[in-house]
């Protein structure tokens, strides 16, 4: 399991990207960035609706990420277990600008955050980046794009799996915005601190 921790310092994360995960009302993945101590990183946003109590995702959680093909179509997989809780799944378009933009940025960084917004509050993980095996994805984030025709989008947003995708006991995130570059700022005009509470 990656080394990951609750945070206590103050993080910058997007207000829209934020609004957007507390607005949908079904489980849900956004990509983003954080700014902690002047530093920014990359930001995988959870939307667990179903969540009453954050306290029962546990200290931590386990990532994964993988390629795979639906009837043609590159996708990336990212899977997310927290103890005891139903594994979690997104599926995401390696053509996709804002994808190819937070997992590059993953391969670089030492760490990134997973931000999970429950039904009642907030909580974040800083996860060790070079726990994640991400070099066998890079031929796949730098391919070709293979999705054009649309379908890629309209499956992720409905929290759909892609058919031909083989079937596993995971539960469907829906992906949130996959075309608005403006939840990858930190600018000024969009900029939302969250405070730890003690």
């Amino acid at each position: 399991m990656p080394n990951v921790h609750r945070l206590l310092p103050r993080l910058i994360v997007n207000r829209l990207l934020l609004q957007a995960v507390i607005d949908e009302p079904r489980p849900c993945c956004a990509l983003g960035f954080v700014e902690e101590r002047k530093a920014v990183l990359p930001l995988i946003a959870l939307g667990l609706p179903g969540v009453e109590d954050l306290h029962d995702l546990g200290d931590g959680f386990r990532l994964g990420l993988q390629g795979a093909k639906a009837r043609g179509a590159e996708i990336l997989l990212l899977d997310f277990v927290f103890q005891g809780r139903e594994p979690l799944q997104v599926a995401l378009d390696p053509a996709n600008p804002a994808v190819r933009r937070v997992l590059s940025a993953i391969g670089k960084s030492s760490a990134y955050f997973v931000l999970a917004v429950g039904a009642n509050g907030v909580t974040a993980f800083r996860a060790d980046a070079d726990e994640l095996q991400l070099r066998p994805l890079n031929g796949l984030l730098w391919s070709k794009p293979s999705s054009e025709d649309g379908r890629y989008e309209r499956h992720a947003a409905r929290g759909q799996a892609l058919p031909g995708l083989p079937r596993r006991r995971r539960q469907s995130l829906v992906w949130l915005r996959s075309d608005d570059a403006s939840l990858l700022e930190l600018s000024t005009r969009v900029r939302h601190e969250l405070r730890p509470v003690h």
